[in-house]
């Protein structure tokens, strides 16, 4: 019996394009797509301790997102990591067509 769950990584997006025609598929896994009721107070439960009452509202705010669905077991292993690298190099590549003020730092992986 697989032990592996169904995991989304969800970056917002500031400026998307208009998704009335619904997702926009970029690659194998990887979407633009509205995530409006994904995201609720559970989903960022363990930095509660950390979040302001105002940047959780900013957070459940998100509406438009890039998107990269994958399996992966319960723990957070390989599949993680490859998927936060790809994300990463999407969202630059994203950037690189569309260039925003937002930064995500240097690229690792």
């Amino acid at each position: 019996m697989s032990t592996t769950k169904p995991k989304l990584r969800i970056v917002p997006l500031l400026n998307p394009a208009d998704l009335s025609g619904g997702p926009i598929s970029l690659s194998a896994g990887f979407s633009i797509r509205d995530v409006t009721g994904l995201l609720t107070p559970e989903t960022f439960g363990q930095f509660k301790r950390t979040l302001s009452e105002e940047d959780l509202e900013r957070l459940l705010a998100w509406d438009i997102g890039v998107v990269h669905e994958f399996r992966s077991d319960l723990v957070i292993g390989p599949e993680e990591v490859t998927s936060e690298c790809i994300m990463r190099l999407v969202i630059a590549a994203l950037r690189w067509l569309q260039p925003t003020a937002t930064t995500d730092g240097a690229i690792s992986c």
